[in-house]
């Protein structure tokens, strides 16, 4: 039984005979150089005589106002779209990193320059020869120095406020470094007087700026640590610098950057 659709699709194939005929047309046919009155004229036939065929020129369609809008803004649309394109796949070359700040490389030390002594957080860091309070520590052995050591660090004060200007003291020392404020200011009074009362100490802490409470307060904590650590005799409220001490050799001889 034959398909019925495929029937259809074969009757609808034109034969051989059909396609040589339509090549032979086609090969006198020239598309480019036929106009739309040759194709009006071809039409009509050999009947019809030429200046009887009529060619109707077709006018251009003219578009309403509206769609000329419509036209005109996707035009602009498309131009603003183009230029943000062009201008987004623009690259800025960045300048090659020199040698001294490519990544991963360190940028060289100046010559010359030396790495600035840090102050150890822990007494027990500071050397034997830092707590000897009187003689010459260079003299000394160093069996002389670990003694200083321990008969210095045991005469560290109980009060957590001293104790810890004492460390702070020796700490400082060791690095080439200036102790606190309080003990500068004080050991900057002394040396240029060579005696000072607690009254003198507090009048110099208020005139850095510190109120009477603080003043006082600090006072007594000097007046203490400077007889303890052997940079003064203490008479009472008098402070009398010892010419041996020396810490205070020490503080006397710190650059002026440290003893700021």
């Amino acid at each position: 039984m034959t398909n019925p659709a495929l029937a259809t699709s074969t009757a609808a194939m034109p034969n051989a005979a059909d396609l040589d005929a339509l090549d032979a047309v086609l090969e006198n046919f020239n598309l480019e150089d036929t106009t739309e009155e040759d194709i009006v004229l071809e039409a009509a036939g050999d009947d019809v005589p030429a200046d009887d065929v009529i060619v109707e020129e077709t006018a251009p369609t003219e578009l309403a106002s509206d769609e000329l809008a419509d036209l005109d803004l996707a035009l602009t649309k498309n131009e603003v779209y183009s230029e943000q394109t062009s201008s987004a796949v623009e690259t800025t070359e960045l300048p090659a990193p020199t040698e001294a700040k490519r990544p991963g490389t360190r940028t060289p030390r100046a010559a010359g320059a030396a790495a600035a002594a840090r102050t150890p957080r822990d007494i027990s860091k500071v050397a034997d020869e830092f707590f000897v309070l009187n003689g010459d520590p260079a003299a000394m052995t160093a069996d002389d120095q670990a003694a200083a050591r321990v008969a210095t660090m045991a005469l560290k004060p109980n009060q957590v406020k001293i104790a810890e200007k004492f460390e702070n003291l020796f700490t400082a020392l060791s690095a080439g470094k200036a102790p606190s404020t309080y003990v500068m200011i004080a050991f900057n009074l002394l040396n240029s007087k060579g005696s000072m009362t607690s009254a003198d100490v507090v009048g110099a802490y208020k005139a850095s700026g510190l109120g009477e409470g603080t003043a006082r307060s600090q006072s007594g904590q000097i007046m203490h640590l400077f007889a303890t650590v052997g940079i003064a005799t203490r008479a009472g409220q008098t402070l009398t610098l010892r010419p041996d001490s020396v810490i205070a050799g020490r503080l006397r001889s710190l650059p002026t950057s440290a003893a700021s």
